[in-house]
This record gives C-alpha cells, structure tokens and sequence, in this order.
C-alpha cells in the first residue's frame, strides 16, 4: 500500500480517487505518521465481509449448531 502525506493527498486528490477505482490503496500520513487509509468502498465491504464470516466460523467451531429436535426439545423445557 502506498503511503502519501496529507498535503500530496489534498492537492492530487482526484487523482488518487481514480487510482482507488483502478485499485489501488493508499496509506495518508500526516509528519510521516499514518492517520487513513484511502480504498475503494467495495473493497472494504469485502473486507469487512471477510471479517464478519471468520468469526462466524469461530463461534460455530465453539458452539455447534443444534439440531431443530433438540431446539425443540429445549423449548419444551423452558430453555432458550
């Protein structure tokens, strides 16, 4: 990912918005230090996505998925 200081981004900044739609990612640091991050919105819904889903896996490898009977079963106890 590129790194492009704040007042490069500021005067380019078109520019960059069609690098982001071609692809390309940027890091916006400010003194050298990051403070953004310039992607494109699709990229990031992915991301996010992606992110969503490994926990998803993770909560399931740690609680299994019950079947309906046993569902069943729990609200006929009273358990939920």
């Amino acid at each position: 990912m590129t790194e492009i200081g704040v007042m490069e981004a500021k005067t380019h900044f078109s520019d960059l918005l069609k690098r982001v739609e071609s692809g390309e990612s940027f890091v916006i640091t400010k003194y050298g230090k990051p403070v953004a991050m310039l992607s494109s919105a699709e990229e990031d819904k992915k991301a996010k996505t992606r992110e969503t889903m490994g926990k998803l896996r993770k909560l399931l490898q740690e609680h299994p998925l019950r079947t309906f009977d046993e569902l069943q079963q729990w609200k006929a106890e009273g358990r939920h």
